[in-house]
């Protein structure tokens, strides 16, 4: 069974300026057991889980429909941070009109799956992040805390890109490693 998710992709040039943050906060000392490598940089709109495969034709209608429900955005990055209990290490999401459009997604999404039978959605508030590393040591974070918010202020201030689809990944464990094949796009079409 494919596990899946909804989520957002991040525009090449981001790509890149993320990996050179991740670099230089390794330099910096930051450690972590898993950095994020950047071809699977995304942004998740809504975590599904595991899933029979027959259940795509029904995801297939309810990308379809939350696209109709939301307008292309902006998404702008501000700075890093952690969830320090699950010891993750993100990039945040500037607070306007793109957290706005990420939000709007989210809950058309939600809605839209929710009643499924097959759902099984976490109960938690959703918060829009990036992922830059899994398994962080939070002493070093915590040691460094104040000189690495700076250099991911630093890196992130300005960098934005323009979101018109979102997609249905798949997250696959294939000779070691892990990818997130694009499953379907849906291009936004909402006012």
């Amino acid at each position: 069974m494919p596990r899946l998710f909804f989520g957002v992709e991040v525009a090449d040039g981001a790509r890149q300026r993320l990996a050179e943050l991740c670099r230089d906060l390794r330099t910096l000392g930051v450690r972590a057991g898993n950095w994020s490598p950047p071809a699977l940089y995304h942004v998740t709109s809504l975590f599904l889980g595991q899933l029979d495969e027959a259940v795509l034709p029904e995801l297939e209608a309810i990308g379809q429909a939350a696209a109709s429900h939301v307008a292309p955005w902006t998404i702008t990055l501000n700075g890093a941070g952690t969830f320090l209990q699950k010891r993750i290490l993100w990039a945040g999401v500037r607070e306007d009109a793109g957290l706005a459009g990420l939000e709007a997604l989210h809950r058309a999404l939600r809605a839209q799956v929710a009643p499924r039978p097959w759902a099984r959605l976490e109960e938690r508030p959703y918060r829009a992040h990036l992922t830059l590393a899994r398994q962080l040591d939070a002493d070093t974070w915590t040691a460094l805390e104040p000189r690495a918010r700076a250099l991911a202020e630093r890196v992130t201030a300005g960098l934005a890109w323009p979101v018109e689809a979102f997609c249905l990944f798949e997250s696959v464990r294939a000779g070691g490693r892990l990818t997130y094949p694009v499953r379907m796009r849906f291009p936004l079409c909402g006012r």
